[in-house]
């Protein structure tokens, strides 16, 4: 009898795991039999099956968008299997493409669907005209009302919106929002810098606000939530009996379609909700440059993937005509190059550092970096490396080692590059570097600013770890933009992104610093006299180079110590032995003079002959 009752615990146990990870779709209901077996009961299973689903979307302008939302359209799972979703499209005062770019794509898809309408704004006009026995709400300035009323006419029993710059990377969404059976819910989409999101909570003070937003956005705790409003993308449930009044609503020009859908969901008293327990998918930062937010979501996806992780690109629809896809403009932002440095053996950063940049239509050269792990004893002597005398790193407590001197070498050899080729500016990036919102916007306005108030520049960090925050000074020479100004920095880490003049690559190479080698990021603040450590900064008697820095920061890396997915390149390598090198340099020296004395002697005999 224990044995069974054993048995039953543990089918038990491993049933609930199941249900928490795969299952969660398929069944609703456990039931525990009275002979020890487990059966499970689906009572929403018929009604999904036989329910029909409408998803109606909103495009204002999205050609940039559009290619890649479509995409993750094509993907989407209807739940009843024996059906398909039905579409519909408002193009609103749309003066770009994006009408072209959905029909094209539609020409080659129209099999996915059952049901499309299209319609565009400016024909209402005419529209109105030629069907005068259509009621007003037909027309309403509120788009969501105007899909409602289709919608409710053509009686379907759900409806999804979305607008056309969302990106849904969850294919069952609609299924798991039906399966929690709210009349209105939302699926919780994040951007990245704004927090802007599917939903608001507007009730209570600002604490609270602020509090319980962060509990749901930062998914601190997971399920289904009464919220105050539903804005962008959310599902409504057209059977729920007071759904239809909204075609009586009074709809309020003050505010948006989703704060006069809201009011009237408060008005009826129907609750809205928001669902995070499911990783859904992204909405853009909400600013005014739409495209911009738009390439931030693509390039901050890369980011995202499990336990921070790197993500595969978005991908772009293969339906539609090349020609018909916006394609950003490249160029180096006004810099003769723009470097990007990778090891060989992480193909993953660089796809993920090329794919932001080709979004972010930035030209680039990828540079294959020195692996500490690759480098010998050899090759360290035919470089003459030796060494700063004494060094130690400061918190590891240990000389210099193999990645250190990897990291120094594939910045030495672009310094070295830039003053052959003459470049008079250049940008260096690490495969690591994480752009922020703006980043191209604001880096072209600030080196505008600099280069019109004509400021003598030849170091300027783009991302660096400030180490001594109160001895830094800002240059008010230069305007702000959007919060980003110009400081003189003090002792400051980090190589991740930087620019250097020629001038300055000059003098990053006149001290021969492979003499006296020290990690890079320590060197530089030695070059423009910042760098504490006084001993190791009597090395270099001219420390002069002149040094900005873009703050805060434009630039930051991907991952940082002790996170998940956190990799360091330059530990874990050997450490280098200076006395060991010096030593065996100077027994070939030995051997050579040697060989070279028997040469001489034999020379002498030869001639005396």
């Amino acid at each position: 009898m224990k044995i069974r009752l054993d048995l039953i615990f543990f089918q038990f146990l491993f049933t609930i795991c199941a249900i928490k990870t795969e299952r969660i779709i398929q069944y609703k209901k456990v039931i525990l039999n009275s002979n020890g077996t487990i059966s499970f009961e689906d009572e929403l299973h018929n009604e999904i099956k036989s329910s029909t689903y409408l998803i109606a979307v909103t495009v204002q302008n999205n050609a940039h968008s559009l290619p890649t939302f479509l995409a993750t359209l094509e993907t989407l799972k209807c739940p009843n299997e024996n059906q398909k979703f039905h579409l519909w499209f408002i193009f609103d005062k749309c003066t770009d493409n994006s009408y072209e770019i959905f029909t094209n794509w539609l020409a080659k898809t129209r099999q996915i669907f059952d049901s499309i309408l299209m319609i565009n704004t400016m024909n209402d006009k005419q529209t109105k005209q030629n069907h005068p026995e259509l009621e007003s709400f037909y027309f309403s300035s509120n788009l969501k009302i105007r899909a409602m009323a289709y919608a409710l006419d053509k009686k379907f029993d759900y409806i999804l919106f979305l607008n056309a710059d969302t990106i849904l990377l969850n294919t069952k969404i609609v299924e798991i929002l039906v399966r929690k059976q709210k009349p209105i819910i939302a699926p919780l989409l994040t951007s990245s810098e704004t927090r802007h999101s599917t939903f608001k909570v507007i009730s209570g003070d600002e604490d609270y606000q602020s509090k319980f937003y962060s509990l749901i956005y930062d998914r601190i705790k997971l399920g289904c939530f009464k919220i105050d409003q539903v804005q962008e993308s959310f599902l409504v449930d057209l059977k729920h009996p007071k759904i239809s009044q909204i075609l009586n609503l009074n709809v309020q020009n003050k505010l948006s379609d989703d704060e006069n859908f809201s009011l009237f969901a408060q008005d009826f008293k129907i609750p809205l909700h928001v669902c995070n327990r499911d990783l859904f998918g992204y909405v853009p930062d909400f600013i005014k440059n739409k495209h911009d937010a738009f390439v931030h979501m693509r390039i901050e996806h890369l980011l995202k993937g499990p336990n921070k992780t790197y993500n595969e690109p978005l991908k772009v629809s293969d339906k539609i005509d090349e020609d018909l896809i916006q394609k950003t403009e490249k160029s180096k932002l006004g810099f003769d190059e723009i470097y990007i440095i990778n090891l060989e053996r992480r193909p993953d950063r660089r796809q993920r550092i090329e794919s932001a940049l080709d979004d972010l239509g930035i030209s680039y050269k990828t540079i294959q970096a020195v692996d500490g792990r690759q480098i010998n004893e050899e090759y360290i002597k035919s470089l003459g490396i030796k060494s700063l005398p004494d060094y130690r790193d400061p918190y590891n407590d240990r000389p210099l080692n193999y990645g250190e001197i990897g990291c120094f070498l594939s910045h030495y050899f672009i310094w070295k590059e830039m003053v052959e080729k003459k470049y008079n500016k250049i940008i260096i990036f690490e495969d690591d570097a994480k752009f922020v919102l703006g980043f191209k916007d604001i880096v072209k306005n600030l080196m505008n600013s600099i280069n019109e108030n004509k400021i003598s520049w030849e170091l300027l960090y783009f991302g660096r770890k400030i180490m001594r925050f109160k001895e830094e000074a800002w240059n008010y020479d230069v305007p702000f933009y959007k919060g980003y100004g110009l400081v003189i920095p003090a002792y400051s880490h980090w190589t991740v992104a930087y620019s250097l003049s020629l001038n300055g690559a000059i003098k990053l190479l006149d001290p021969e610093p492979l003499k006296v080698m020290l990690p890079v990021d320590e060197y530089l603040p030695i070059m423009f006299d910042k760098q504490p450590n006084e001993y190791w900064s009597s090395f270099f008697p001219k420390r002069d180079i002149i040094a900005y820095a873009i703050q805060p920061s434009v630039i930051y890396p991907t991952h940082y110590t002790g996170e998940p997915s956190h990799v360091s390149d330059t530990e874990n390598t050997p450490i280098l032995d200076t006395n060991k090198i010096e030593e065996d340099s100077k027994e070939s020296s030995e051997i050579n003079f040697d060989q070279n004395l028997d040469k001489l002697a034999n020379n002498r005999a030869h001639l005396e002959l």
